[in-house]
């Protein structure tokens, strides 16, 4: 009698478990849009502003001197950070351990921009009364450039391997050869040149206000 009770209960508790699973439809969704995925819960992902998502990059924490602003950033052959930083004219130098070490004092008040040139060289523009210093790598400086403008807002090198730099406040880009020989390629009203770009055809983009 337990057998054939046995037996029952253990037919019972299949046919359960298969009536339980045809109970189950499978369904579908779509998901096609920016909008669609911020509804969503992000998690070593990043979401592009065309809807498609990539994986995101790793954030590490780095521990640095303390200081009112850190205003600029450019990497080095070997994985090297360079940190401009705002009030103090200081730049800060991270090597492979990320240990912060002082690189270069500008006699200006803020490091507003860096560029790293092809040979490793730091081009630094600086703020008020600003200007364009080449430091190498050992931290030998020298004074690359002085457009006679008060801000140097970004630095880009262009496929020629010119420096561009946007300046305010009177406006404009200048194009700097290595030699450190200079002109202004670009005029606006607004005071100042903000932001560069360059496309892959070379064009170059600028952001402005003021």
């Amino acid at each position: 009698m337990k057998k054939k009770t046995s037996l029952v209960l253990g037919l019972m508790t299949v046919f359960f478990l298969v009536s339980q699973l045809q109970a189950v439809t499978p369904k579908k969704w779509e998901i096609r849009s920016k909008e669609d995925f911020l509804k969503g819960k992000f998690s070593g992902v990043t979401l592009s502003s065309e809807g498609v998502l990539s994986i995101g990059p790793k954030v590490d924490r780095i521990d640095l001197p303390a200081e009112e602003f850190y205003l600029s950033a450019a990497f080095g052959p070997g994985g090297v950070i360079y940190l401009g930083t705002g009030h103090n004219g200081k730049i800060y130098r991270l090597g492979e351990d990320r240990k912060a070490e002082l690189f270069y004092q500008a006699t200006e008040v803020d490091v507003t921009c860096l560029a790293v040139d092809q040979k490793g060289n730091l081009l630094a523009g600086t703020s008020p009364n600003g200007k364009i210093y080449k430091i190498s790598a050992k931290g030998k400086s020298e004074e690359f450039f002085n457009p006679q403008e008060k801000y140097i807002w970004d630095l880009k090198f262009n496929s020629q391997g010119n420096l561009l730099a946007a300046v305010g406040e009177n406006s404009g880009i200048y194009e700097i050869t290595p030699a450190g020989q200079g002109k202004q390629i670009f005029k606006t009203k607004d005071n100042h040149v903000l932001c560069l770009k360059l496309t892959p055809r070379g064009d170059i983009l600028a952001g402005s206000g003021g």
